[in-house]
């Protein structure tokens, strides 16, 4: 378990106006309950100009409460009203001086510091065993800076009020999360409980060691998705698998049979097909999208449409054609005497109209 952190409250003089002394430089003390924490501590230059460019890239302007309100709020229940705010982006650091940034406060708030009601404001710092200072919480207008005590409520209260800027960890866990498919929301004991859930599930490694590594548990996860593979391929035949395949391929083929059928039937009906022609042959061979394509682009005609003969069978009319004037150039004109039979027709009814002859 993580050591909870060292948290310390520090009395200074609290300004309007001006720019307020945040965190003093360098090792700084203060009498046996001037504050909280075991002094002394520092905040060396170098960790000065990395704190205040750490404090400035905070989204959130850094709250300043009534006599430490926000860290009591969790015990009494009571609200914790603002009395001012520090905007991060105004912080900066000075050498021998400190963390220095103005304070806007609230109406009320600068009302009591004038007329002398409220006289410090306290810091409130994190810190670790050497007493460097880590971190600045929030900021409290009191007039007794040394606070009385920090249960484990407060201290709780304290650490939701970091944000540290995100690290290589954050987005490490992002991504075991995704691997994982768990939910950003995931708490650390839950990311825990998931890992040795699958460790349990997934066992030892190929070499026989247990699988504790990320890197072991995701191949050890493929190795057992593909073996579960092999075992249900290997419970259904071969030969079962290749009979349907057969039937499937059966009934497709005979659905697709049908299709055609139905389709050149339309069409020497309408007269987009007539039968024997070269087209009809060409057709006939064609696969079924082929078909549908050819077909859709063709043109019915009425005087081909019907029963095509005038009422007699076919036969007759290819006889009756051929008997009489049916010769090789008419063949290559029309194709076939059932279609110059019915040229014949038309004409016959005045329904062709040659182009281009004198009327």
């Amino acid at each position: 378990m993580p050591t909870p952190p060292r948290i310390a409250a520090l009395a200074l003089p609290a300004t309007v106006g001006a720019a307020q002394l945040l965190l003093p430089a360098g090792t700084f003390d203060a009498p046996r309950g001037a504050m909280l924490g075991a002094g002394p501590w520092c905040l060396s230059d170098d960790r000065g100009y990395i704190l205040a460019e750490a404090l400035g890239r905070r989204v959130k302007d850094i709250p300043v409460d009534y006599e430490h309100q926000t860290l009591r709020a969790a015990q009494n229940g009571q609200p914790a009203p603002a009395a001012g705010w520090v905007r991060p982006a105004t912080i900066r650091f000075e050498p021998a001086v400190g963390l220095v940034a103005p304070v806007d406060w609230t109406a009320r708030a600068a009302a009591a510091i004038g007329a002398d009601e409220y006289r410090y404001l306290s810091p409130v710092f994190t810190y670790d065993a050497r007493g460097r200072v880590i971190d600045l919480l929030h900021l409290a207008l009191t007039n007794t800076p040394a606070l009385d005590c920090l249960p484990a409520v407060a201290l709780a209260a304290a650490s939701l009020l970091l944000t540290p800027p995100e690290s290589p960890m954050d987005e490490l866990r992002e991504r075991l999360l995704y691997l994982l498919n768990l939910p950003l929301t995931t708490t650390g004991p839950e990311l825990l409980a998931q890992l040795d859930t699958l460790k349990s599930m997934l066992g030892n490694g190929p070499d026989g060691t247990a699988a504790t590594s990320l890197p072991a548990l995701l191949a050890a996860r493929e190795t057992r998705i593909a073996a579960l593979t092999a075992q249900v391929q290997a419970a259904v035949p071969a030969d079962l698998v290749a009979d349907l395949q057969r039937q499937v391929a059966a009934l497709t083929n005979d659905a697709q049979t049908r299709t055609r059928d139905t389709l050149l039937t339309a069409a020497l009906s309408d007269g987009r097909l007539t039968p024997g022609s070269l087209l009809h042959t060409h057709a006939q061979s064609l696969v079924l999208p082929a078909l549908q394509g050819l077909l859709g682009s063709l043109t019915p005609i009425a005087a081909l449409s019907g029963t095509q003969t005038g009422g007699q069978a076919p036969e007759a009319v290819a006889a009756a054609a051929a008997a009489g004037e049916w010769t090789e150039a008419l063949a290559q004109e029309f194709g076939s005497p059932e279609v110059y039979a019915a040229f014949q027709r038309a004409e016959a009814a005045g329904s062709v109209r040659i182009f281009g002859a004198a009327q």
